[in-house]
């Protein structure tokens, strides 16, 4: 399959946001995503759910709290 220009940038801003979770340093999941140039956090959330099959949230709990 195929990846068209935006969904490789979609994917590479999502990545971005999984590395920026790794040091939160007091910074919301919003201010996370507008920095990895996602405009509205409820697209970022819907987006990164589709790509990971979790929200922001459930990732940060189940892949940094307890990996």
């Amino acid at each position: 399959m195929k990846t068209t220009p935006i969904q490789y940038l979609i994917k590479y801003r999502l990545q971005k946001a999984v590395e920026a979770f790794y040091s939160l340093e007091g910074r919301s999941i919003g201010d996370i995503a507008y920095s990895c140039g996602f405009s509205d956090a409820t697209y970022f959330n819907r987006c990164f759910k589709k790509e990971f099959g979790c929200t922001p949230t459930e990732y940060i709990v189940a892949k940094l709290n307890n990996g």
